[in-house]
């Protein structure tokens, strides 16, 4: 099965019902580049580590390699795959929406990605065979559930270029 490599871009779109979607790749948008209002963002799998960052219009930039030796709990630890060579793998860490990474703010910006709540546990996963996340991650009261079904791992080649698909 095809895997996580050193250099795979992830791309497509999580969705929060709090704060609306959240683009992993500034090709999901076609703001790549280095003029006015563009931005070469993108969220990469490097190893087992995710990097890089990912922008919702409503809260900012998400970084999925912050320093987590702050984060409420256990693991105190980015965003990672825990088996990158496995067909299917957990992902386990924490993301942070920087607009609010200050001390004494009014929510701590924690992305968990994988846990226990009320009613059982959850987490995203990556199905490294299609390429494709799935699994929701905890952001807590602001961000609220962040669902994965709409990312992508984009192996082997540029970002694949998405909008989110609506129907009625």
């Amino acid at each position: 099965p095809a895997s996580a490599g050193t250099s795979d871009n992830i791309d497509g779109w999580a969705w929060s019902s709090n704060i609306g979607w959240v683009s992993m790749n500034c090709e999901d948008q076609g703001v790549c580049g280095s003029g006015p209002g563009q931005s070469n963002y993108r969220v990469r799998v490097t190893g087992r580590d995710l990097k890089g960052y990912a922008w919702s219009s409503n809260i900012g930039w998400i970084q999925f390699d912050p320093d987590a030796s702050g984060a409420p709990d256990a693991p105190n630890e980015s965003a990672r795959v825990d088996n990158p060579g496995a067909p299917s793998s957990a992902l386990s860490g924490w993301a942070r929406a920087l607009s609010n990474n200050v001390p004494n703010g009014d929510w701590d910006g924690w992305i968990k990605m994988s846990g226990t709540a009320p009613g059982g546990s959850y987490g995203v996963s990556v199905d490294n065979a299609n390429n494709r996340f799935s699994g929701f991650a905890w952001g807590g009261e602001v961000v609220g559930w962040l669902n994965f079904d709409m990312v992508t791992l984009a192996s082997g080649g540029p970002p694949r270029a998405r909008c989110p698909i609506f129907t009625a």
